[in-house]
């Protein structure tokens, strides 16, 4: 990939780079889900649905990123060597 990635630009950047927030297929015309619709206008009202329903549903099972402990997630302890990646918390923190 790496080799290619001018060639394949696309598929580069689809498979390396961070993904968007929100992505929403139509996995029926779309079954490798390559064409996110998430932001387009006409499928504004079905993603705000969704992204409802998923709020809902995460608070209900009190999922602790969206009630506010999100950070939770970073004090358990780690088994296994830290490595150096620029941003992530430092050993301990």
């Amino acid at each position: 990939m790496l080799e290619h990635k001018n060639q394949y630009s696309y598929l580069f950047e689809l498979s390396l780079n961070k993904r968007p927030e929100e992505e929403l297929y139509d996995i029926g015309n779309d079954p490798g889900c390559m064409n996110n619709l998430a932001g387009k206008k006409e499928f504004r009202i079905i993603q705000k649905e969704l992204r409802d329903n998923l709020k809902r549903y995460l608070k209900e099972q009190k999922d602790p990123r969206v009630m506010g402990n999100g950070d939770i997630f970073e004090s358990y302890p780690r088994y296994s060597r830290m490595r150096k990646f620029t941003g992530f918390k430092e050993k301990g923190e």
